[in-house]
């Protein structure tokens, strides 16, 4: 019995140490500005902050500058450039520079499911001006699919998996997989806020993080 009891304490520590150490909760909060400039080009503006750490402490913070061309309705080009810093070792950011071009597509079925694949190719570059290697890439690919229904309300609930693919000179692979589900609010034509949850799993990594995220969105557009 004695030795029954230990292996369920051994077993039991185990787990306790596999939570601490690959597992996080985490809280995102952005807000975005968008421009309308006419039907088809728009302009944003957005600010974020993530808290990492089971909430504990910032993690990461980000801002951002984009544009966006829809020829037309079911189709959307756009590009992005975000300025970062990202937790390395405490107190202190690394600063971070990504470009990306993104490709959408937005498909209505029965009325009222919307079905929007979105495809996005990201270059980084980790302390540009700091480091010795800050000059080399870290490009990925992610692709991404959402699902929301169109309810002619305030309100659209929505669902969505999005794959990364890191994209390396000696070996090529997924590392990163996100599957989130939320509602979009939208308060007045000008003001919408987005509540959802998200799970974040990591793998191919050294040290492969689980994170579990609770996100708040506003979004503001003139």
């Amino acid at each position: 019995m004695r030795k029954r009891n230990k292996t369920l304490l051994l077993l039991l520590l185990v787990v306790q140490l596999g939570w601490t150490q690959m597992n996080d909760v985490r809280l995102w909060l952005k807000a975005t500005v968008e421009k309308k400039i006419n039907r088809k080009f728009s302009a944003n503006v957005e600010a974020c902050s993530r808290i990492g750490e089971n909430m504990s402490r910032l993690e990461t913070y980000y801002v951002a500058v984009g544009a966006e061309f829809k020829p037309k309705k079911w189709i959307s080009l756009g590009l992005q450039y975000r300025h970062s810093g990202k937790r390395e070792i405490s107190p202190y950011f690394n600063p971070r520079d990504r470009v990306s071009f993104d490709l959408g597509f937005r498909k209505k079925f029965l009325k009222r499911i919307v079905f929007e694949p979105r495809f996005r190719y990201q270059r980084q570059y980790t302390a540009l001006q700091t480091s010795e290697k800050g000059y080399i890439p870290s490009d990925y690919f992610r692709c991404k699919a959402e699902v929301s229904l169109d309810l002619d309300k305030r309100y659209a609930p929505y669902v969505s998996s999005e794959l990364y693919y890191q994209v390396k000179y000696d070996k090529s692979e997924a590392n990163r997989v996100r599957y989130t589900a939320g509602v979009a609010y939208g308060l007045n034509k000008h003001h919408k806020v987005y509540i959802y949850l998200m799970h974040q799993r990591e793998f191919n990594e050294p040290d492969p993080v689980r994170s579990y995220i609770m996100g708040f969105s506003y979004k503001f557009t003139f």
